[in-house]
């Protein structure tokens, strides 16, 4: 993001945009406090960044998709992935594309 915030601000104009989670700025998962505290440091980094760069025509923001369906998280079986989706209110888990989308 440094490298490239360089080079925006030579040209008084972009877009950054973090992928976060809502896990750690919302919500928590027992055993997760690592990946809660680093994503709640991501947004922070975000609000920042967001003000210090806007003179310069750049914007940063940030996505916080939910669960999504990668291999990582397949990897922890049915037995987790039927009990994510239990909580989810539409009951599915998002795709990669999804936020894909929302960047977009």
């Amino acid at each position: 993001t440094q490298a490239v915030l360089k080079e925006m601000k030579k040209q008084q104009y972009g877009r950054v945009i973090i992928t976060s989670s809502v896990t750690g700025p919302i919500t928590g998962y027992p055993g997760w406090a690592h990946y809660g505290a680093t994503k709640a440091g991501q947004l922070g980094y975000m609000r920042s960044a967001a003000l210090e760069y806007a003179k310069y025509g750049i914007t940063v923001n940030a996505v916080q998709p939910g669960n999504v369906l990668t291999a990582g998280l397949q990897a922890q079986g049915e037995v987790y992935l039927d009990g994510t989706r239990k909580i989810i209110p539409t009951h599915e888990l998002g795709e990669p594309a999804d936020i894909g989308y929302a960047v977009a």
